[in-house]
Formats: C-alpha cells, structure tokens, sequence
C-alpha cells in the first residue's frame, strides 16, 4: 500500500504558515487599500458586503474542509491510505453538486440580493455566485493537504491565492470592469492556486483501491456539531459588516459611516488572519494526537501564547498609528474612521482567540462549549439588530460579545474531560 509522508510535530510548521499568511495578509491587506481608494466607498462597500456574505453562505463548506482534515488525518495516522483517497471522491462528487445549486440560486436571486445590499447592479452579485462555486470546491483538497500535514504544498497554494486575488482584482478594476471585474480576479485566484497544489492530490488519487469502505452518513453526524459550531463563529467574523452596510449603506452621511466601517475592519481582518496559520497545524496535530492517545495541550499552548503576542503587537500599532492608517487607508482622518481603527483590533481578538479553541476542542472531540458559543452569538446579534445607533456601537457590542465567548470557552477547555471512545475511530471502523 502507499503511503504518504507525514511532517514530525515542529513550531516551524506553524512558523512557516503564520509567514506564509502573514505574507499573503499584507497582499490583501493592499487588495482592500487599493480598493477602498479607488472604488469610493459605495461600490467598496457593496464589495466588501458580497465577500462578507460569501464567507457566511461558505460556512458548510468551512465544515466538510474541518470534517475532511479531521479524518484524513486520522486516516493516515493508522496507516488507512486508501481511505483517504476515497474520502476525496465521495466528498469532492457531493460538494460540486451543492456548489453548482447555490450558485444558480445566487444568480436567480441577484436582483432580491441587490436589494438587500443597496446594489443597484445584478452583474457584481452574478459574478460572487459564480466565485461561490470555487468557493466550496477548493478547500476540498486544501483539507487533503492540511489533514496529510503537506503543509509546504498548502502554504504555497494559499499564497498563490493572495497573491493572484490581489493581483487580478486591482488588474481587473484598473480596467474598468467595477466590483464584478473585481470579484472574476478573485475566482481566477482559487483556479490558479488549486494548480499549485495539485501534485500532491495526484498522489492521493493514484493510490491503490481497495476494499476499505467509508460510512459518509457517520461522517455527516460527526459534522453536524462542526457546522453548529463554525456557522456562528462565522458570523462573529463576517456578519457585522454586512449589517452596517445594510443599517446604514442607503446613502448621505450614513452610507460614508458605512465606508468608514468597511475600511476600519480591513484592520480586523488582519487580526482574524493571525491565528489562521496557527490552525491550519494545530488541527491536524491535535486530530493525529487524539488517534493514537497523545495528549495534544502543548500544541494550544503554543498556539494561544503565538497568537497573543502577534494580537498584542498589532492592537498597539492600532492604538498609535491609528490616525495615519486612517490617512493610508482612506485618504482621510476622519475622527469615526481613526476610532474605529483604534478600537478593531481590541474587539476582534478575543474573536480571533476563539477561533483558535473551537479547532482545538472539534479536533479533541469535544463540542460542550456549543453550548455557550450559540445562545452568546444569538445575543450578541441580536443587540446588534436592537441597539445600532453608529457603527461604533455595533463594535462595541461586538467587542463585548466576543470577549464573554473568548472567556466561557476558555474556561471549558482546560476544565477536565470524561473520557469517551474516540468518533474517528468509530468511523474508521467497517
């Protein structure tokens, strides 16, 4: 049977893809400066509104990619290979099928979207319908690379995304094809990235068939408390800049307030990229650990003192550099603006934080702290949808949300755990 390399448990794997999204943060921390320069602040707006509503509509996919790393890298931890490759298939045959439906329902809906959104043109929304499709195909086989720990191969396919969405995206808007122009430059990107990191995939669908079955309808029940888990942690991430768009995006000084805050959360953005790194090799070497009975701690840790660092640095140059990101940015010093800036990182940290102990705790198998994450999520928003009387307060609720999240499933993390039968192995079983 063949097999596929696995990487040892070093700090220079998550070194090397916290350089590799720092770098590729920097370039789509330049893909939204240009954009919210050049655009103006109503058709920026309108595509940070779509982007935003595209990684909420992708949270499923986000699931099966977390569900797939899971298993792959349990697979491969017992020595299960042809599993693998097996896995691929099926869940590749399924997720195109539910990618192509929703992208029709997208572009059927453009004009009940558009609404929404305050977008008077259907072509920009037509074009994220199409960018929805590779949206839920690609990460796919990032799940293959990331589960089998090819980190090299899936640093590098990550970077060539950045680097051509950025590319492509500024190329296409210099041209004057507007947010739809814009958005086929970032689809172009998730094609040019799975090239990148196809070699690999060869490998896995070049291994030998065998008998080994898999039992999609186990792997469906494990991914049930994946998908309730990420989809409002999602929206943590996503969401309140649709929101505001959508409070305020109709026009006058409320629809500049609107491009204030969709240039203020590029800031944010550059937080919730901090801890992206860190997971994408904490959640296979916790998954692995978990296979073969290793107690996978030291890997939080690491994680967690990593990204609070990185956090505190970045919070700092936020505090003292506001007013001149405010004029980088958006050519502009506007107070709201500079104190949105200032205040992003603090609110989006504990968020990011989060982010880190939900991947540890899906990746341990344990999923008690959904039981916090759901109803804080729900009142958070829910004070958002009540109490937005300026963008500021939007943040502020937030920021508060996050930091009761970041704390109660802190807190569950580390308490101690009844011991119970490992659900990979149940699913590895015949």
């Amino acid at each position: 049977m063949g097999a596929i390399p696995q990487k040892k448990d070093s700090i220079f794997d998550e070194g090397f893809l916290i350089l590799i999204t720092g770098l590729g943060n920097v370039f789509t921390f330049y893909f939204h400066i240009y954009m919210s320069r050049n655009l103006g602040p109503d058709d920026y707006s309108a595509l940070n509104s779509l982007l935003s509503l595209l990684y909420v509509a992708a949270i499923p996919i986000i699931t099966v990619q977390t569900t797939i790393t899971k298993f792959v890298a349990q697979f491969g931890a017992r020595g299960e290979y042809s599993k693998v490759r097996r896995l691929l298939l099926e869940c590749f045959k399924r997720v195109s099928v539910v990618a192509f439906i929703l992208m029709a329902l997208a572009i059927l809906g453009a004009p009940i979207i558009g609404e929404f959104f305050n977008i008077q043109k259907n072509a920009p929304i037509i074009a994220s319908g199409v960018l929805l499709f590779f949206t839920f195909t690609m990460p796919v086989f990032w799940a293959v690379l990331q589960g089998n720990e090819q980190f090299g191969y899936l640093g590098m396919s990550y970077f060539t995304g950045f680097v051509t969405k950025c590319g492509l995206g500024i190329l296409f808007a210099v041209i004057g094809w507007g947010v739809g122009g814009v958005l086929l430059g970032v689809t172009l990107s998730f094609i040019l990235a799975f090239a990148v990191g196809f070699w690999p995939i060869r490998e896995v669908l070049a291994l030998p068939e065998e008998d080994d079955s898999i039992d999609m309808r186990r792997i469906y029940r494990f991914a049930a408390p994946v998908v309730v888990a990420l989809f409002p942690l999602s929206f943590f991430c996503n969401l309140d800049i649709a929101l505001v768009r959508h409070f305020y995006g109709e026009q006058g000084e409320g629809l500049k307030l609107a491009g204030y805050y969709a240039t203020a959360s590029i800031v944010g953005k550059g937080f919730l990229f901090l801890p992206m790194g860190i997971i994408l090799a904490l959640f296979p070497k916790v998954a692995r650990k978990k296979a073969v009975g290793e107690n996978p701690t030291p890997i939080l840790l690491r994680g967690l003192g990593i990204e609070v660092l990185l956090s505190l640095c970045g919070i700092g140059a936020c505090v003292i550099l506001g007013r001149h990101l405010a004029l980088f940015l958006a050519k502009t010093d506007a107070p709201e603006l500079v104190a949105l800036i200032r205040l992003f990182g603090v609110a989006i940290t504990p968020v990011a934080t989060t982010t880190i102990l939900v991947n540890y705790n899906l990746a341990n198998d344990r999923h008690g702290f959904i039981l916090m994450l759901v109803p804080l999520t729900v009142l958070t928003f829910a004070a958002v949808w009540l109490f937005h009387p300026t963008p500021m307060s939007v943040l502020l609720t937030i920021a508060a949300g996050g930091m009761a999240l970041m704390v109660s499933i802190l807190v569950y993390t580390f308490l101690p755990q009844k011991k119970s039968l490992d659900h990979g192995q149940r699913i590895s079983e015949k």
